[in-house]
Formats: C-alpha cells, sequence, structure tokens
C-alpha cells in the first residue's frame, strides 16, 4: 500500500520505435503538459508522488538527457 507523499522516480530510455503512456487515470500529468517525445539513446527521468489520499500518483518532469 502507498502512503501520502510516496514517491518513485523513474528513467525511461528510447531503444526502438515506441512511445512511453501510463493506462488508467490515476497518473495526473501537469496541467497543460504532456509526456515529452524522445529520441534514440536519450533519457527521460520522471517523480511520481502519490496525493493526500495516495489514490493517484502526481507526475512531475525532471528532463531529457543524453545517454
Amino acid at each position: 500500500p502507498r502512503s501520502p507523499g510516496d514517491q518513485i522516480t523513474l528513467r525511461f530510455t528510447q531503444n526502438g520505435n515506441y512511445s512511453i503512456a501510463f493506462s488508467g487515470g490515476n497518473v495526473k500529468l501537469p496541467t497543460g503538459v504532456s509526456l515529452p517525445s524522445l529520441s534514440v539513446g536519450e533519457w527521460l527521468t520522471v517523480s511520481l508522488i502519490t496525493n493526500h489520499n495516495a489514490d493517484s500518483w502526481y507526475l512531475f518532469i525532471g528532463g531529457k538527457h543524453p545517454a
């Protein structure tokens, strides 16, 4: 089980022809923001932090970096 304020940091890399997506409605991106596209060899760092009820996640985009 998750508690309010729990945090997970993830790093995604692009090695082929696919895109990053989250299924379900429990991941909330910042208003007006979508996940950036990645080129092969780039890394995307994101943090997910639970809301006050620990029933959904707020996504924070840390940035894109070269591999």
